[in-house]
């Protein structure tokens, strides 16, 4: 198979955007399958030694191992972080650092990577405010529906973590105030933004809750959402 045959059969398998995994083989590789990195990484998707042996890939210049453990790699992250974006800066500066700072790295090399693989990808321009936002919302535009939903929910994160307010009676409709403003930054082209406010706000009850104060937890249940 050649290589673009190979990104397809990838990309539908692990169900990562094609358009992203093409992207991302360009940036790492320039689709050398020869490629080596001065830091070992190896192949068309640069993998590193120890990933590439917990993948159980036996020959990293193979380009169909190197871009099927690629990708699943990948789609690891984004299971994990339920972003794209914040995927890509996983795969790049590894998970660790992207939990350690709440978002995208603010390593320059990591920040340009995710740009421009998101530039390539026709993902349009990204920008990191801050650590704990930084990935955001950013979605491919092919990504539909659920992919943006789970980006709102990185947002929804972000905001309850750094918000820095009290638990009153009155935060439910703070942090309500807060999801509908991320939604109306992050998700312009979304036509049900209510819809999308009220899914992040059952989705934050449902799915975050070990990251959601018991006191938040408790007055959210009590309003129903």
């Amino acid at each position: 198979m050649s290589i673009d045959a190979l990104v397809s059969y990838a990309a539908s398998k692990y169900g990562v955007p094609e358009n992203l995994l093409r992207a991302v083989v360009q940036h790492e590789s320039g689709g050398n399958p020869r490629a080596v990195s001065p830091a070992g990484a190896m192949g068309l998707m640069q993998l590193m030694p120890e990933t590439a042996q917990t993948l159980g890939v036996s020959d990293p210049f193979d380009p169909a191992q190197n871009i099927d453990a690629g990708a699943r790699y990948l789609r690891q992250q984004f299971d994990r972080f339920g972003d794209w974006t914040l995927a890509l800066a996983a795969y790049n500066a590894g998970p660790g650092a992207v939990e350690a700072y709440g978002g995208v790295p603010p390593y320059q090399e990591t920040q340009n990577y995710v740009k421009n693989v998101l530039a390539t990808a026709g993902a349009g321009s990204v920008s990191f405010p801050a650590a704990g936002v930084a990935g955001a919302g950013r979605q491919l535009p092919s990504g539909g529906a659920g992919q943006e939903a789970s980006g709102g929910l990185s947002v929804l994160k972000s905001l309850l973590m750094n918000s820095g307010d009290e638990f009153t009676e009155s935060l439910p409709r703070v942090i309500t105030a807060r999801i509908e403003k991320a939604v109306r930054e992050n998700y312009p082209q979304t036509k049900d933004k209510d819809s999308l406010v009220s899914s992040l706000l059952g989705a934050l009850v449902k799915s975050a809750g070990s990251s959601v104060p018991a006191a938040l937890m408790k007055r959210l249940q009590e309003l129903g959402l």
